[in-house]
């Protein structure tokens, strides 16, 4: 009797496992496949990292910071293809002085994109539109300067 009682036990356990492990994996999906609902899924054994990043737009001649400026704010991913792609994050607005800052709680982030556009038309110029990636591993605060170059007339 006991025998069957162990042998009861050891199948129950088994499937337990089996089936908590199943549902374990099930939440493990990259967020990148999934509608974007805004939400970050963190996978299991992943820490989450926080980390700050601090900017000035500046104008490449001049070396003035820049106000009005949109800085789209992504991070990286590269696919099984190695193609990168980016998932952005946020937009943020340069200041008077042309500063900006935001904060972040994310997961295996290794590099972030910054794209800048000038979108108040000819209020402080007219500036093109630019991107950088920057490393931002194992950084708690990352700190960037982008330069901004003004349109040329054609």
């Amino acid at each position: 009797m006991k025998k069957l009682q162990k042998q009861w036990l050891k199948a129950c356990n088994w499937v337990l496992g089996g089936l908590l492990i199943l549902l374990g994996f099930s939440g493990c999906s990259d967020p990148l496949e999934e509608e974007d609902t805004g939400d970050i899924r963190l996978m299991y054994g992943v820490m989450p990292v926080m980390y700050g990043v601090k900017g000035k737009v500046i104008d490449a001649n001049t070396q003035r910071g820049v106000p009005g400026i949109r800085v789209l704010s992504g991070t990286l991913y590269e696919n099984e293809d190695k193609e990168l792609f980016t998932y952005y994050l946020d937009t943020i607005y340069t200041n008077a002085k042309g500063e900006f800052e935001t904060r972040y709680y994310h997961s295996y982030v290794d590099k972030q994109r910054f794209i800048w556009e000038d979108v108040d038309g000819e209020a402080n110029g007219s500036y093109r539109k630019d991107s950088i990636d920057v490393s931002v591993k194992g950084k708690k605060n990352v700190e960037v300067t982008l330069k901004i170059k003004k349109k040329t007339s054609e």
